[in-house]
């Protein structure tokens, strides 16, 4: 069950943990060698997160192979591409202009991908424990996903502008194409995979929350974040004026 005591206990923890370390190192961590060591410390830290259940499955059970889920052999999910494109945007060449383009993606990705399996964790919902690796190290890799997708705005990587919003179109391109990728050719293998949800909703009781619908949704809240950034913006550069 969702919003149990133990998944608000999370959610809390988590939040509040992301928040403190965040603000430490936007204090402490003033030199790019020093952030990009970060930024690569949370993108290679939720990969090895996110693999760590082949290694568990092997050692726990009582045959000689580890288990491996769809989604960690394949970028599955919107949340799996997001964390792929968070260690390869550890890894680029700050000063190109891709960069830019491909980090505000990231940015963007995994904040959304990692604050929705944060509030509808539904391998929790099929599993609501914490004492199963597999559950607890899906919400851990979110956890820092989420950490260092904030970073990339926190630590000067990209800049909130409305230019935010033509990137993650951008993204989402890839996104389909990846998708669409996935399910032709695990298709081949009579897999059924529903890539980026792009054969069925999500959610089944909310038809109308889908692979078009969803995507507009973060459009808009990524162009009303810029919106309220201007607002304040604005409103402290007169009360700034006003002042001198």
């Amino acid at each position: 069950m969702l919003f149990d005591t133990t998944h608000v206990l999370y959610i809390l923890f988590s939040l509040t943990f992301t928040i403190t370390i965040l603000i430490l190192a936007k204090k402490y961590i003033s030199k790019e060698g020093g952030k990009t060591v970060f930024l690569r410390f949370f993108g290679v830290g939720t990969f090895l997160l996110h693999i760590s259940i082949i290694w568990v499955t092997y050692l726990q059970g009582d045959i000689n192979y580890g288990y491996a889920y769809d989604n960690i052999l394949f970028p599955i999910y919107f949340c799996n591409l997001a964390m792929y494109c968070l260690i390869i945007c550890s890894f680029l060449k700050k000063e190109t202009k891709f960069f830019k383009a491909f980090a505000t993606f990231t940015a963007w990705a995994g904040i959304f991908g990692s604050l929705i399996s944060l509030f509808y964790p539904d391998y929790y919902l099929h599993n609501p424990t914490l004492r199963d690796w597999a559950v607890l190290k899906s919400m851990l890799s979110h956890s820092t996903m989420l950490i260092g997708s904030l970073y990339l705005f926190v630590g000067n990587f990209v800049k909130m502008d409305l230019k935010n919003v033509l990137y993650f179109s951008y993204g989402l391109i890839g996104c389909l194409i990846v998708g669409l990728f996935n399910n032709l050719f695990l298709g081949i293998f009579d897999k059924n995979i529903n890539s980026m949800y792009l054969k069925q909703p999500p959610l089944s009781d909310l038809p109308y929350l889908n692979f078009l619908t969803i995507p507009l949704l973060m459009l808009v809240i990524i162009f009303l974040s810029n919106q309220i950034k201007l607002l304040f913006q604005t409103k402290y550069k007169k009360q700034e004026a006003f002042q001198n």
